[in-house]
C-alpha cells in the first residue's frame, strides 16, 4: 500500500464524515430518529464518533486499494461511477440483510438508507479518484 492510497483514503474519509454529518445528522435527523425508534435501546446516543470515522476510513481504504491496484481508476468521474456501484452493492446488501433479520427496520428505510449510502459512496469514490490522479502523467 503506497502513500497515495493512504492519502486518498484519509481525504475521502474526512469528506464523507463531514457530508454524513450534514446529511444524516442535520438534514435527515428527524427521519432517522423516527425510523429507528424501535432500536433506541440498542443505539449509542451520541454515536461513538471515532468508530464511525474508522469505519469510513476502512471503506475509503477499500475503494482506494481497488481503484489503484486492480482497476486503475484515477479520475473523478471514474471514481464516482465505481464508488456508486461498489456502494450500491455493499450497502443495499447490508441494509436488506438488516431488514431480513431485524424487526427494527422497514423495507422503505432499508432502501432509503442503502441509496443514501450509495450516493455517499459515489462522493467518496470521486474524491479517491481525484487524489489518486493528481500529478500523474
Amino acid at each position: 500500500m503506497n502513500a497515495r492510497v493512504i492519502l486518498s483514503a484519509v481525504v475521502s474519509a474526512v469528506v464523507i464524515f463531514g457530508l454524513g454529518y450534514v446529511v444524516f445528522g442535520v438534514l435527515l435527523h428527524d427521519y432517522y430518529a423516527q425510523e429507528t425508534i424501535k432500536a433506541k435501546s440498542l443505539m449509542n446516543d451520541p454515536p461513538v464518533l471515532w468508530a464511525l470515522f474508522l469505519a469510513q476510513l476502512l471503506f475509503t481504504l477499500l475503494l482506494a486499494t481497488v481503484f489503484e491496484r486492480y482497476a486503475t481508476i484515477r479520475t473523478v468521474q471514474g471514481g464516482a461511477i465505481a464508488g456508486l456501484w461498489m456502494g450500491f452493492l455493499i450497502f443495499m446488501s447490508f441494509d436488506l440483510s438488516m431488514f431480513a433479520f431485524f424487526k427494527m427496520s422497514t423495507l422503505q428505510f432499508a432502501v432509503i438508507d442503502g441509496l443514501l449510502n450509495t450516493v455517499m459512496s459515489g462522493v467518496a469514490g470521486a474524491v479517491v479518484g481525484f487524489v489518486l490522479g493528481v500529478n500523474r502523467k
